[in-house]
């Protein structure tokens, strides 16, 4: 997800900054125990979101335990895991995998080439376990492929493919949650999309790579984020979560900003200092 869905650990209270790194070496521990140390390099924070909303949303409890770790040989870590820490692993490994094989696909990419080769053993245990949400990877992702060849001016359609692709992953089992998941997902993947488009304009402009929001004057780039975050904070309280609330609206309205708001303010220094448009965090009617 681009590692855009983070939490702003300022903001944090200890209780939560720790389960919230607890559930960080849990996924990271799952990865290894499922994976391999090839799993283990996809990891990313971004994962520990999607297995503490859904947590949220089926109120499951998270089981602490103490590891030892390549990365920390000398101290145990806290854990936490639970099924979802096992089903954010699994999808970390599918995105990470068929995300390099469309670096390698679309631009003959070296490293994409490397991890395709390195999972797609693991992806396919992966796909005979989650299909729908494989096949909702692959369909998104090669439209995305087709849309940014083309050169498609309309910002929404790029961003409402990835919509799609978090839609799917969002929904863990097919229930009475699922129709509100898929909403939530779907805004997600829009933000996701476009924040990561507006963070990486400068660059793709210099390049000359496909980015949406080249077409537009530098006006509407705000307004189309606030719009699309409006929609997903909406989303978001249409859940109607009681658990790790402390977590999850951290991220929401001030971590999901932090990378955009860093490209702000190197924006702002390389133009001497002079103030750009920006709000800091998202207030979005917490």
């Amino acid at each position: 997800m681009f590692g855009y869905v983070i939490a702003n650990p300022d903001r944090l209270s200890d209780g939560d900054r720790q389960l919230y790194q607890g559930i960080y070496c849990g996924i990271c521990h799952s990865l290894g125990t499922y994976h391999g140390l090839r799993g283990r390099i996809t990891l990313n924070y971004d994962m520990v979101f999607l297995a503490l909303l859904l947590s949220s949303v089926y109120q499951l409890p998270f089981e602490g335990t103490e590891h030892t770790c390549p990365a920390h040989p000398m101290k145990k870590q806290c854990l936490y895991t639970n099924e979802l820490t096992r089903y954010a692993a699994d999808m970390n490994v599918a995105l990470a995998m068929k995300s390099a094989q469309d670096n390698w696909n679309d631009d003959k990419n070296l490293g994409g080439l490397c991890a395709w080769r390195m999972l797609r053993g693991k992806y396919r245990a992966i796909y005979s376990k989650y299909p729908r949400q494989c096949n909702g990877i692959e369909a998104s992702l090669s439209e995305l492929s087709r849309i940014e060849r083309s050169g498609d001016p309309c910002p929404d359609a790029a961003a409402a493919a990835f919509g799609r692709l978090l839609a799917e992953l969002f929904i863990w089992q097919e229930d009475k949650v699922s129709e509100k998941l898929r909403s939530f997902g779907d805004a997600l993947g829009r933000v996701i999309y476009m924040m990561d488009a507006a963070v990486d304009l400068r660059a793709d402009l210099k390049r000359q790579r496909y980015n949406p929001l080249s077409f537009l004057p530098d006006a509407d780039r705000r307004e189309i984020l606030d719009a699309l975050m409006h929609r997903c904070a909406a989303s978001y309280r249409d859940l109607q979560l009681d658990f790790y609330r402390g977590i999850l609206d951290n991220i929401i309205y001030s971590g999901i900003w932090t990378k955009f708001e860093m490209s702000l303010h190197r924006e702002e220094k390389r133009r001497g200092g002079r103030s750009l448009q920006g709000s800091g965090h998202f207030s979005g009617g917490q």
